[in-house]
């Protein structure tokens, strides 16, 4: 296997449950998780969540070990050159900007899903809750 965030994040957990003397099945129960997503982790087929990383770093005592990899491992899921975009949706999800939507009532405020939306016309009220990342061109883009 080629060395990976996801092969370290699972590498490390191995490691780290049988430190433990635990069988994933124990490990999965102190964790909270089901067998099968300890051992899908464990095996690379499945990409550890934020959550099931903290969880990770709560039951073995781990000082952010697995939190950290956890972020690699998201990084490398996508190009490189998608890198800011997933910075700018974690802004907003974090900050509420797409659940919100102030300017249109929310997800359940009752919006048609083109509700004449000027600067991304066919994309509806969630376009126009995402903040612009340029100036407007003209007096029409505002």
């Amino acid at each position: 296997m080629p060395d990976s965030a996801l092969n370290t994040f699972a590498a490390e957990l191995k490691a780290w449950r049988e430190r433990m003397g635990l069988t994933q099945q124990a490990f999965a129960d102190k964790l909270g998780y089901s067998l099968a997503l300890v051992a899908a982790v464990e095996q690379c087929k499945r990409s550890p969540t934020p959550e099931f990383a903290a969880r990770c770093d709560e039951v073995t005592g781990a000082p952010g070990t697995f939190t950290r990899w956890q972020v690699q491992v998201s990084r490398e899921s996508y190009p490189a050159f998608f890198a800011p975009v997933l910075a700018f949706e974690r802004d907003a999800v974090l900050h509420g900007v797409l659940q919100r939507g102030q300017d249109r009532g929310g997800a359940r405020g009752g919006g048609r899903a083109d509700d004449g939306d000027q600067h991304a016309p066919g994309l509806g009220a969630a376009a126009s809750r995402v903040p612009r990342a340029y100036p407007p061109d003209t007096e029409s883009d505002q």
